[in-house]
């Protein structure tokens, strides 16, 4: 790559013990043993050289956009062990580089050591970790954290003259001058991340203040959606999102219950970016009061409420009438 193999040869495995007994007439087991000689002779030789850097930190932003993608892995697959890896890497995190006291996150852990004051783009990637994680398993706390975060991003972070979230806190004194994230490159920006964060988190709470923060953000890169919407496609996701009416679902009974994940299952299927999906827990009624009071009333088997508009309609306990309310591609 940068030329220090130029006309030298690298060793490179292209074919099995079995292929290699074939080719050379010998036993497959002879092979195997002076295979692992020569590469014993080789390590050897390698201690002698410099060993290449170990990048071996921790960050939140990457753990974060991590645990969303195990969350949401584990409800489209119905893989349980990526929603446990999801919860453990989570734990790690708020173990490790958060205070729940002052609702602060910092950015990076390696060795023993929790360093570096969160950037924009560490709470962003985790709160929407925690938001996945919340809609997979339906744990009240993963959702309390994602809002105290939000909360704290918002007063960090935010440009309320500007509508967009900086890189950098207010009052940090070692940088110059404030930028923000304007584009989604190998990784997505802060602002695009926080524009759907703040979308889910108004729909799911009805905290009007919550969404109107998503959709100045939106506004604010509104003229390079319309000119290079290639730039920040999921700015692009978002302003979509913002343009069509949110549809809760909210689930009630037991969340452990095969048939509620027949049900959850259904509807992220429906592919409908806009739903948001709500469990019916008594423990979050300083929060869902509406979910909490359903929680309460609700009786039998699991079931399904879609919520739109401020009203919601009768139950539905099957999965192939929630697929036909929903209307899934087939």
């Amino acid at each position: 790559m940068h030329g220090e193999f130029t006309g030298k040869n690298i060793l490179i495995r292209t074919t099995s013990d079995e292929e290699l007994a074939g080719t050379f007439r010998i036993p497959a087991e002879k092979v195997r043993l002076q295979l692992e000689k020569a590469q014993k002779k080789l390590f050897e030789a390698r201690t002698h050289r410099p060993r290449p850097g170990l990048d071996d930190k921790i960050l939140t932003a990457w753990n974060g956009l991590m645990i969303s993608a195990l969350a949401r892995g584990s409800l489209i697959l119905g893989e349980k062990k990526l929603l446990e890896a999801a919860e453990r890497a989570a734990n790690f995190i708020l173990d490790t580089l958060y205070d729940p006291e002052s609702g602060k996150l910092l950015r990076r852990y390696r060795d023993g050591e929790a360093a570096i004051d969160g950037k924009a783009a560490d709470y962003a990637c985790l709160i929407q970790g925690l938001l996945d994680l919340y809609q997979a398993s339906f744990e009240p706390e993963w959702l309390r954290t994602a809002i105290r975060l939000a909360e704290t991003q918002l007063d960090r972070f935010f440009d309320h003259k500007g509508g967009v979230f900086f890189s950098t806190p207010s009052g940090d004194n070692d940088i110059p001058l404030r930028m923000f994230e304007d584009s989604d490159s190998a990784e997505p920006s802060a602002n695009s991340v926080s524009a759907l964060n703040y979308l889910r988190l108004g729909a799911i709470t009805g905290r009007e203040e919550l969404r109107t923060t998503a959709l100045r953000t939106i506004h604010h890169f509104s003229r390079t959606l319309d000119a290079n919407p290639s730039a920040l496609p999921l700015m692009l996701v978002a302003r979509h999102i913002a343009a069509t009416p949110p549809l809760q679902i909210i689930f009630a009974g037991n969340r452990n219950d095969p048939a509620m994940a027949q049900l959850v299952t259904t509807a992220i299927g429906s592919h409908r970016p806009e739903i948001i999906i709500i469990h019916a827990d008594e423990n979050l009624a300083e929060l869902l009061p509406e979910a909490a009071a359903i929680g309460r009333t609700h009786c039998g088997k699991p079931a399904a409420y879609l919520c739109a508009s401020g009203s919601c309609q009768p139950a539905i306990s099957d999965p192939e009438s929630l697929d036909a309310m929903l209307g899934s591609p087939k």
